[in-house]
C-alpha cells in the first residue's frame, strides 16, 4: 500500500532545534518531526516528500542530505514515497526464452516480463505426460519438468527458504513488538542460517548499536531465484517471506524418460535446472536392444557428394539409472564401429575448382645439396578437397657423413662394414665385411641372474648365437620362490563335509603364492 505523503517544510530555528534536542534528552518517544514546528516561508528551508517518521533522514539512497532523489532500479525507496522501484521503464524487450515482453524493475534489477503473473500454460511431454508452466510475479515463465514423477529429487529448503545456509546476520533477540520501534535499546545477537534454511542464534544477546534506520527498505534474492522485502525495525533488518520463486535449485539434475524420442525402456535424458530456476530437458541417450543399424554421416553436412562415414551401432546391454521415480530407469548401451570412412582430408565443397592443378616447390632444408621436391595438388572432381602427389626426394644424408654396421663374413664370423655420403647427399654402397673378434663361441651357454614375477630373484639361460648375434636370452626368468602365475586359479575338488561346494586356490598377484579357500560345513 502506498503511504500517504506528508509535505513538510522545516526551518530549524534556534528555538526549534533546542526543543528537538530536549525531546531526545528527556527520553520522549514522540516523533522529532512533530516537535519541530512546520513553518511556512523563510530562508534556508528545505522541502521533501516523506512519511513523517523518525529515521527518514537516511533511506540508503546515498543522499547525504536525507532528502528524496530520483527513483532508480536498486531495490530502495529513493523518492521516500513508501514504495521501492515503482513506475520504472515499461519499454518493449525480448525475454530469455525469445518471447516479447515489457521491461520492469524487479528486485532491484531490470528484467523483461514475458507473461502475465499468475498465467499458466500446459506443455505435452509425450507418453501421456503433461507439465504446467507458471508465470511468476516477475513476469517470468517458471518451467515444470517433464519427468513423469510426483516429486523432485531436491532435499534443499527451496520454497520455504528464508535465508541461505551458512549466511550470518545480526538479528533482534529481545521481545520488541512487531511493527514498533524499540528505541535505542537494540538487543541483538548473531544468527546463522541452518541447512534447513532457518535462522539459529549462535551468540549471546547484547546491546548493539542500531544497524539501520527504521524507514530503510530494500529487496534481496532468496530461495529458488525468488525475492523478499528486507525492512528495518529500528534496530536490525527483518526479512519478509520469499516470493516469486522458481521450480528448482540451479544445478539440480535427475534422469527422466525420453519423451520426445522414445517411450520405451532403454532411453533416458537428464533434466537440468538452469540459473533461472526452471527445468531444461536434456537430450535423449541410450538404445533399445535389437539388430545392428548403420548410421550414415555426411563428411560435410548437407553435401553427400563430398563422401560419407558409416558407423555400425548395436545395442549390447542395459544399465539402471537412478531417478526420482520409485523404480530406476533403464538405459541401453551400444557399441559403435566404423565400417566406411571417406572423410580423410575432405574439405568444404567449392574450396577449389574441380580438376584444377597447383604445383609447389618444397625445399629440403640446409645441407641438402640444393635438392628440392615438387608438390602437385589436383582438385577433386566434386570440389571437396585435393589429391596431392609429391615427386622427387630430399637427400638422405649430409655430404661427407659416414656410417657403420655389423655384418657376417663369408666364413660365418662377425665383421663390420661402412658406407659414405656422396656429393649428391645420397648414401653410397656398403663396403665388404671386415672380420672382427667374436664376443663368444657359437653354442656357448651361461646362466645369468634376473628378476622373476613378483620381484622374486631368479635365473635365466643365455646362449651365444654366433656370427654377430652375440649373447641371446633363450629361457624365461625362473625362481624357486615363485609358486604360481598371478591370477591363476585351480579347482581342488569337493569339500569333504559339503560336496556341493568346491575348494579352490588362487595365485596371489603380490606374492606369487597360492591362497586356498576354506570349506563350509553343510547343514
Amino acid at each position: 500500500m502506498r503511504l500517504a505523503t506528508v509535505h513538510l517544510k522545516i526551518r530549524l530555528t534556534a528555538v526549534a532545534f533546542t526543543a528537538a534536542m530536549c525531546a531526545v534528552a528527556c527520553g520522549k518517544q514522540s516523533d522529532v518531526t512533530n516537535d519541530v514546528e512546520a513553518l511556512a516561508g523563510g530562508d534556508g528551508s528545505a522541502w521533501w516528500e516523506g512519511d513523517g517518521t523518525q529515521g527518514g533522514q537516511n533511506n540508503g539512497s546515498g543522499n547525504p542530505q536525507g532528502g528524496p532523489s530520483e527513483e532508480v532500479c536498486d531495490g530502495l525507496d529513493n523518492d521516500l514515497d513508501g514504495e521501492a522501484d515503482e513506475n520504472l521503464s515499461g519499454a518493449s524487450c525480448t525475454g530469455p526464452s525469445g518471447g516479447s515482453g515489457t521491461e520492469r524493475c524487479v528486485a532491484g534489477k531490470m528484467v523483461c516480463q514475458e507473461c502475465t503473473p499468475g498465467e499458466k500454460r500446459t506443455r505435452t511431454c509425450g507418453c501421456g505426460i503433461d507439465t504446467d508452466d507458471v508465470c511468476n510475479d516477475s513476469g517470468r515463465w517458471v518451467s515444470g519438468v517433464c519427468d513423469g514423477c510426483d516429486k523432485l529429487t531436491t532435499e534443499s529448503c527451496g520454497v520455504n527458504a528464508v535465508c541461505q545456509p551458512g549466511e550470518e546476520r545480526i538479528r533482534r533477540c529481545d521481545m520488541c513488538p512487531a511493527g514498533q520501534d524499540c528505541g535505542a535499546s537494540c538487543i541483538g545477537a548473531t544468527f546463522r542460517c541452518t541447512e534447513t534454511c532457518e535462522w539459529e542464534q549462535v551468540s549471546a544477546c547484547q546491546v548493539r548499536p542500531p544497524a539501520c534506520d527504521r524507514d530503510t527498505k530494500r529487496v534481496e534474492e532468496c530461495g529458488r531465484c525468488g525475492r523478499h522485502d528486507v525492512t528495518c525495525d529500528g534496530c536490525f533488518f527483518v526479512e519478509g517471506p520469499c516470493q516469486d520463486q522458481g521450480a528448482c535449485d540451479p544445478g539440480e539434475e535427475h534422469a527422466t524418460p525420453c519423451f520426445s524420442n522414445a517411450c520405451t525402456d532403454g532411453f533416458t535424458a537428464i533434466a537440468r535446472c538452469n540459473d533461472q530456476c526452471s527445468w531444461i530437458p536434456g537430450t535423449c541417450d541410450g538404445c533399445a536392444p535389437g539388430p545392428p543399424t548403420d548410421v550414415h554421416i555426411d563428411c560435410i553436412e548437407n553435401h553427400p557428394e563430398c563422401g560419407e562415414r558409416i558407423m555400425r551401432r548395436q545395442c549390447i546391454g542395459q544399465t539402471q539409472v537412478d531417478s526420482c521415480q520409485d523404480e530406476p530407469l533403464v538405459q541401453g548401451q551400444y557399441t559403435e564401429t566404423t565400417i566406411k570412412d571417406e572423410c580423410a582430408d575432405v574439405e568444404a565443397p567449392n574450396t577449389c575448382t574441380p580438376n584444377q592443378v597447383v604445383t609447389e616447390t618444397l625445399q629440403c632444408g640446409a645441407n641438402s645439396c640444393g635438392r628440392t621436391r615438387t608438390l602437385t595438388s589436383t582438385c577433386l572432381g566434386n570440389g571437396c578437397g585435393w589429391d596431392e602427389v609429391v615427386t622427387g626426394s630430399c637427400g638422405s644424408c649430409t655430404s661427407g657423413q659416414s656410417d657403420t654396421r655389423d655384418c657376417t663374413t663369408s666364413s660365418g664370423g662377425c665383421g663390420t662394414q661402412s658406407r659414405s655420403c656422396t656429393s649428391g647427399c645420397d648414401w653410397g654402397g656398403w663396403s665388404s665385411c671386415t672380420p672382427r673378434a667374436s664376443e663368444c663361441t657359437p653354442g656357448q651357454e651361461q646362466t645369468r641372474n634376473c628378476t622373476a614375477a613378483c620381484n622374486k630373484p631368479g635365473t635365466s639361460l643365455w646362449r651365444c648365437a654366433g656370427g654377430c648375434g652375440g649373447w641371446q636370452q633363450v629361457s624365461q626368468c625362473e625362481s624357486n620362490e615363485v609358486q604360481c602365475s598371478p591370477g591363476a586359479m585351480e579347482d581342488l575338488g569337493a569339500c569333504p563335509q559339503c560336496p556341493s561346494v568346491h575348494r579352490t586356490r588362487t595365485c596371489d598377484a603380490a606374492t606369487c603364492s597360492w591362497v586356498t579357500s576354506s570349506c563350509p560345513v553343510c547343514q
